[in-house]
């Protein structure tokens, strides 16, 4: 285990970031940078805005009983409109996501490496 570099083989992390808050893009991008991680790729989260449902509301099935409000859907088409892209688009075997307010600052308390972290996760 590597106390000193605990975050070593760390998988590529993408973060979701709504393109005017720029200080949160700013937030997460300074913790990369304190932590070392270059590894990262920011998901603009504004292609699906609640504000324009009717651009993607037809993408939800049985949208008529849909009950949740907007903003979840929205967050969730986002989401899952990424995964598809990079199901499809990489060989990546593992991915980090996170949304763009995560704090990354428990690492410093980790009594693991992420390497130990990784070989004690159940393969089924």
């Amino acid at each position: 285990m590597d106390l000193n570099n605990k975050l070593k083989n760390i998988p590529h992390i993408y973060y979701f970031n709504l393109d005017n808050r720029t200080d949160r893009r700013e937030y997460m991008e300074t913790q990369f940078k304190k932590w070392g991680i270059e590894n990262y790729t920011r998901i603009s989260g504004t292609e699906f805005l609640a504000s324009k449902k009717d651009e993607w509301r037809h993408l939800i099935i049985d949208d008529k009983n849909y009950n949740l409000l907007v903003p979840i859907a929205a967050n969730a088409i986002s989401h899952l409109n990424f995964l598809k892209k990079w199901i499809n688009n990489t060989d990546d075997e593992y991915l980090i996501l996170m949304e763009d307010d995560y704090d990354l600052n428990l690492i410093e308390y980790w009594h693991f490496d992420w390497n130990y972290l990784m070989s004690r996760l159940p393969l089924s």
